[in-house]
């Protein structure tokens, strides 16, 4: 396998101007108004002022793009059947979430949208693998809708993508409508043409990573010819993937795919045999660079929530999180289970409640908080969050306390009482004391404007 490094080529030419955020004569901005007075523009919603609802740009399987209602979550719906001939159907929300519009997905895209009506069900019934109908299984407590009136592409605004040239290599994505909307997203690495995942690693440096993850292998006992994995349930192949260890990723164009899965895997400084993950597609991997961006917090007096700006060159675009001056932490907009339909600056990357034993028999039970499965900021040697959030109480959060330096126990899969994985990643701690407990209340809400 021939392998290398990908050597960035400059790119010519006159830096497009950096575009104002505008409201389109349709399309509107929205906003993020904190009950502190700060705010902050939404790259992902924009008020469709004909249809006087939010709308989020998707794509559709006509090839367009447009501004389409719903929310920002696809919803999670699946065919029931509301009788044991299995011949009238429902729709069940697996999240149990409240949804108004139903979309039926082709290959990532929309091929049709309704709105739904909610109805309730107290039994319904599936179809198994072989086709036949099963059930009947218990509603109580469920969700179901059924489709309503279809919400034709014509009805909507469309929209696009554009790449903003801001004379460097990273420059800016927007989106755009016929009508003068106006809104920068996010950041482009203009080398290799994607759209930026902003993660800080091990050194501190925020980087521009591509969109989709990838499991690392070798195809080589020396682990000198990397190969990429991605899993099955992606239809289309990413031409650039991430992929490595958490702390220190790495950037990879996909090549050939393999028909053989790579069997070698770098461990603990030494390349192993191992088994590949199934359910995944190999690909020859060539490595490339990452930009690095300047990730800074902008003093905000009298506002308890600080701006963190995103630099590269001349390009400087708001990280989607904030820096909460309270807590000491970052937070980013969310809505707990706690309080539908609310949505605050809830801490970014929480450590999360896992119950630990003191002694080798599991008899009596501490809980800690695990910072390695939920905080990839702090394991890579960055700042500890303040918060781990409740195992089993949604919306509530602990704080964050001393290091646990005494040896705990974990049951395993099968029941048994074993000593608890390695409690820390290159000399970070990751399990922690719990100290107070604090409620989502505690954390600055925001409301919607346009």
């Amino acid at each position: 396998m021939k392998r290398g490094v990908i050597v960035l080529v400059a790119v010519m030419g006159c830096a497009d101007e950096t575009p104002t955020p505008t409201s389109g004569a349709r399309l509107e901005l929205m906003w993020n108004v904190f009950e502190d007075g700060s705010r902050a523009r939404d790259t992902v919603e924009v008020f469709d002022a004909v249809r006087g609802e939010a709308c989020v740009s998707r794509r559709w399987t006509d090839g367009q793009s447009y501004c389409t209602p719903g929310g920002r979550l696809l919803p999670n719906l699946v065919t029931v059947h509301t009788s044991a001939a299995c011949n009238a159907s429902a729709l069940r929300a697996v999240d149990g979430g409240t949804w108004a519009y139903a979309p039926t997905m082709v290959d990532g895209a929309i091929a049709a949208l309704h709105h739904v009506d909610a109805i309730e069900l107290a039994v319904y019934w599936t179809r198994d693998a072989a086709g036949a109908c099963a059930g009947p299984f218990d509603g109580d407590g469920q969700r179901f809708y059924q489709r309503a009136v279809e919400v034709a592409p014509a009805e909507l605004a469309r929209v696009e993508s554009r790449a903003i040239d801001a004379g460097g290599r990273v420059g800016l994505s927007a989106l755009a409508s016929d009508d003068g909307l106006n809104l920068p997203t996010g950041l482009r690495d203009r080398a290799h043409d994607f759209d930026c995942i902003v993660r800080t690693t091990a050194s501190g440096v925020a980087t521009c990573l591509p969109p989709r993850q990838g499991a690392l292998r070798f195809s080589d006992a020396g682990c000198h010819e990397p190969v990429v994995g991605q899993h099955e349930a992606w239809p289309d192949v990413a031409p650039y993937m991430f992929a490595g260890p958490v702390c220190s990723p790495l950037g990879f164009i996909t090549g050939i795919e393999l028909a053989v899965a790579p069997r070698y895997e770098q461990l603990g400084g030494a390349c192993v045999a191992t088994t590949a993950p199934v359910g995944h597609r190999w690909f020859e991997a060539a490595p490339i660079d990452l930009a690095q961006i300047q990730r800074r917090r902008v003093p905000s007096p009298g506002h308890r929530l600080e701006t963190i700006e995103l630099v590269a060159g001349d390009v400087t675009i708001d990280d989607p999180s904030r820096y909460d001056t309270r807590t000491g932490g970052e937070c980013v907009l969310a809505s707990s289970p706690a309080e539908p339909g609310v949505r605050r600056c809830l801490p970014q990357d929480p450590g999360v409640e896992a119950t630990y034993f003191e002694d080798a028999a599991c008899a009596r039970p501490v809980p800690l908080a695990n910072v390695y499965r939920q905080a990839p900021m702090a394991k890579c040697g960055a700042e500890l969050p303040p918060f781990a959030v409740a195992a089993d109480r949604p919306g509530t959060y602990f704080r964050i306390m001393a290091t646990q330096t005494t040896p705990v126990f974990r049951r395993d899969e099968t029941g048994a009482c074993t000593a608890s994985p390695s409690a820390s990643l290159a000399g970070a701690p990751l399990l922690f004391e719990l100290g107070e407990m604090v409620p989502s209340t505690e954390f600055v809400a925001a409301v919607k404007q346009h």
